[in-house]
């Protein structure tokens, strides 16, 4: 399927296409769309005679290898969990750009239901409603009813809880993880505290120290 052009971050990214000396990241929440992106990036260094980017296991030791060769521009993709861990910049030598991928905003959201074929209603605040439930990944516009888009943006909720942090750096209680999640998901509009939190869990039972929480 033709991919949905992105240009407000093709535009920022494409001044360093051909700059050797420094290592591009693309990072984002869980399906926002960075592995399209670098499609596009792809397409467009192919069509430039670019060789196409593969994707390599240990790619730390092996990107600072090509870096120091001189010869090739590095493109790197990842989710914000791993460069948010400092992991990235302990492992790279050299200097990298970050390109951080939101979800789609309003305007990008109309646009690429008008790229899909996508009915639009003309009462922007009726879309507007839309978009704010649907939660702006990528993919929810390619669905046609509101259970799909619904079913879809809580799989990747639950998959960008459980792989990102809960696996991540390995939380052992769960249940008070789930708490926490819950509490954090309800609350997103309101002001948060340790303490709000520390009370909110104690009323259903459970005793958590603060710099547990902390």
């Amino acid at each position: 399927m033709e991919l949905f052009c992105r240009e407000q971050y093709l535009s920022k990214i494409r001044g360093f296409y051909h700059d050797t000396d420094i290592i591009k990241v693309i990072t984002d929440v869980s399906r926002c769309g960075k592995s399209s992106l670098m499609e596009m990036i792809r397409d467009e260094l192919i069509s430039e005679g670019v060789d196409e980017i593969q994707n390599i296991q240990n790619f730390e030791e092996i990107i600072n290898a090509f870096r120091n060769d001189g010869d090739y521009s590095i493109f790197i993709t990842g989710s914000n969990s791993y460069l948010l861990s400092g992991e990235l910049a302990t492992k790279l030598t050299g200097r990298y750009v970050e390109f951080e991928l939101f979800t789609l905003n309003f305007n990008e959201y109309l646009s690429m239901k008008k790229f899909y074929q996508k009915p639009i209603d003309n009462n922007l605040n009726i879309e507007l409603d839309k978009f704010l439930r649907e939660g702006g990944f990528p993919r929810t516009v390619r669905f046609d009813t509101a259970e799909e888009k619904q079913a879809y943006t809580k799989a990747v909720i639950e998959e960008i809880f459980e792989k990102d942090i809960r696996k991540r750096v390995k939380i052992r209680n769960v249940k008070v993880f789930e708490a926490v999640r819950g509490f954090v998901i309800n609350n997103f509009g309101a002001t948060m505290s340790i303490q709000s939190l520390q009370h909110s869990l104690e009323k259903i039972g459970l005793s958590v120290q603060r710099a547990t929480l902390t």
